[in-house]
């Protein structure tokens, strides 16, 4: 290969480069112009058009406008589109993992137990203490059905056991800005159990466990 033949090979190499990398670029720009427009949309001051734009997100757009819709949804001052947003949330997830806390009266038996090993003994075999041991690290549902229109989904406690069961199941309902459910589960003691959850400030629900009538364990997740 002679020194000019050479030369023209990389001055063609060059050339391509230089078209790909404006090219790929404005793919890049493209799409973050896309995603600024629905954030706009999204949030638009007019409540009928938000509501059209995140309906419309939730069906149409992938994975990261319908993120930033369904966010902006739970955050949203109006109570019909707070719904619309855990509705649509409840519906395009897989797995709700809730922070748990110990009950006060059960902070308080504890406390009243400390260095009195019998008390102690009397109070670790309450059956609160039981549930509360399997989920104090958190408390994990799988989630399976879940429906945008029908403000429901089949949730599955996982507790003591690693893998979804129908033995364990329950379903849950959207109403307003709350979620309830009520089911099977197995945390330590065979219970049935509620869970009763609203939607806080950074897309967060936050309410209690109360299995039969034993003291209710206050829970935290993040919806997103």
């Amino acid at each position: 290969m002679n020194s000019r033949t050479a030369s023209l090979l990389v001055t063609l190499a060059l050339s391509g480069a230089s078209t790909t990398i404006p090219a790929a670029a404005q793919q890049v720009t493209d799409r973050a112009g896309e995603i600024k427009l629905w954030r706009e949309q999204c949030n638009d001051p007019d409540v009928d058009l938000r509501t059209a734009y995140i309906e419309q997100a939730i069906e149409t757009a992938g994975a990261t406008v319908k993120r930033i819709c369904i966010r902006k949804a739970l955050e949203s001052t109006d109570a019909d589109i707070r719904n619309l947003g855990l509705r649509a949330a409840l519906a395009n997830i897989q797995q709700l993992a809730f922070k748990t806390e110990m009950p006060e009266p059960l902070k308080a038996a504890y406390k009243k137990a400390a260095g009195k090993d019998k008390d102690l003994k009397q109070v670790d075999n309450y059956y609160i203490s039981k549930i509360y041991r399997v989920v104090q690290n958190n408390l994990v549902f799988e989630i399976k059905e879940g429906s945008v229109t029908t403000a429901q989904s089949v949730w599955y406690p996982l507790g003591s056991i690693s893998e979804a069961s129908d033995s364990y199941k329950g379903v849950a309902t959207v109403v307003g800005d709350e979620v309830n459910w009520t089911g099977g589960a197995s945390l330590g003691v065979r219970a049935t159990c509620r869970v009763t959850a609203k939607i806080k400030e950074g897309a967060t629900l936050e309410g209690v466990l109360h299995c039969n009538d034993y003291w209710p364990i206050p829970i935290k997740a993040p919806l997103l």
